[in-house]
């Protein structure tokens, strides 16, 4: 560690690891940074730890302008790094009940979080609203829990089942005696494959999975180019007219471009046209069934 790195005050509430990552006193969330840029520490105290002040690093004496601290300020640095080391009073603590509230909460939002466009922001927002409310319940109404809370809470405990999961690939899941492991195994372990074989067998048993399964698409080409006969070698002309052929050239090319797209939308009207046809049918197969 430089010595430049020891005399920054930031490194009060943060562990140095290496040249690359820090770990946080206070929630125990570890940080990547650049060697000798502090940066992304110090956005994490202003955003996530508003309550703790940066101080001067109690174990060093203050040499500004030959003033050196008092046998009593070094004395009472030890109990200042232990404050500084232990949590504000205004930051949550996560126990037990309130970590099993997060972890059904978060996996019960499982499918909204796995959408590709999604405003995380507001999702973690809906989950600290139910843990609060299941906090409630279980009367206990004098802390709440932060969307922000809920995020790190998360990622920490994500940090823990991955490793666990590589120990119950090893060793087998009866290895593994991680309390949450289970229940978030149980819905974070399905792959890509199994949830779309899922998906497909939910719609094979539907008119709407018959009539994809039986719909037959022509897949949309582009058009070939034309081909381009070799001509002999003609005489240097005139820049303008070289320009207007290249124009033309340009032209055509934009054509088929748009011929392309134009495809491309008569195929999807085709598409939502069988679509709307099938709903109907149904519609209309359904008060013959009634009657």
């Amino acid at each position: 560690m430089s010595e430049s790195r020891k005399r920054s005050m930031i490194w009060t509430h943060f562990n140095y690891i290496d040249n690359l990552k820090a770990e946080c006193k206070v929630c125990k969330y570890k940080i990547s940074y650049r060697a000798g840029s502090t940066n992304n520490l110090h956005r994490h105290l202003r955003t996530v730890h508003r309550s703790v002040s940066m101080e001067k690093r109690p174990e060093e004496p203050d040499t500004k302008e030959g003033v050196r601290s008092s046998p009593a300020t070094i004395a009472a640095a030890p109990a200042a790094v232990a404050s500084c080391s232990t949590p504000p009073q205004s930051e949550f603590l996560w126990t037990i009940q309130a970590t099993w509230h997060l972890v059904n909460a978060r996996l019960d939002m499982e499918p909204a979080f796995d959408q590709p466009v999604c405003k995380k922001k507001k999702l973690w927002e809906t989950v600290a609203e139910k843990v609060n409310a299941k906090l409630r319940e279980s009367e206990v109404n004098d802390v709440t829990v932060k969307s922000y809370e809920c995020d790190l809470k998360w990622r920490n405990m994500l940090s823990t089942y991955r490793k666990n999961s590589e120990r119950a690939k090893r060793l087998g899941e009866a290895s593994v005696h991680w309390e949450f492991f289970k229940v978030m195994h149980s819905v974070l372990g399905k792959s890509r494959e199994e949830i779309e074989a899922q998906r497909r067998a939910r719609l094979s048993g539907t008119r709407v999975g018959q009539a994809i399964a039986s719909k037959r698409f022509t897949p949309i080409l582009p058009t070939p180019p034309a081909t381009v006969v070799p001509s002999a070698a003609r005489p240097p002309q005139d820049v303008l007219q070289l320009y207007m052929e290249l124009q033309e050239r340009k032209m055509n090319m934009w054509a088929q471009q748009k011929a392309l797209e134009e495809r491309k939308i008569e195929a999807i009207n085709n598409l939502a046209q069988a679509i709307s046809s099938l709903a109907q049918k149904n519609g209309t197969q359904a008060p013959k069934d009634d009657h």
